[in-house]
């Protein structure tokens, strides 16, 4: 009988060994999936930062190419705009020539 209460001992002793080895590494485990967790976290955050700079130098650049646009549309109004002048002008001074030639055919 002593020797089975001794052998129940040993084997309980064995079992509590065993169990104090497994808690460190189930803590370990833990540990370690929280730190994958943090760095998970992280680099979604990260991901999101450059998202958005990306989205912000976008949206920078579709305005800078829309006040572009707006300013080269602007110039061309102002070209046409001179341009229409000209040809008024010139149309103007076509007009004066040829009622000045005529006059001066009838005098003649």
């Amino acid at each position: 009988m002593k020797k089975l209460l001794a052998l129940l001992m040993v084997t309980a002793a064995v079992a509590a060994c065993g169990k104090k080895d497994e808690a460190p590494a189930s803590s370990n485990v833990d540990s370690a999936m929280a730190s994958a967790a943090e760095s998970a976290k992280s680099a979604a955050s990260d991901a999101a930062a450059a998202a958005e700079s990306a989205a912000d130098a976008a949206k920078a650049a579709a305005s800078n190419a829309a006040s572009d646009v707006s300013a080269a549309a602007e110039r061309a109004k102002d070209e046409a705009a001179a341009a229409m002048a000209n040809a008024k002008d010139a149309a103007s001074n076509a007009v004066s020539e040829t009622a000045d030639k005529a006059k001066e055919a009838t005098k003649n």
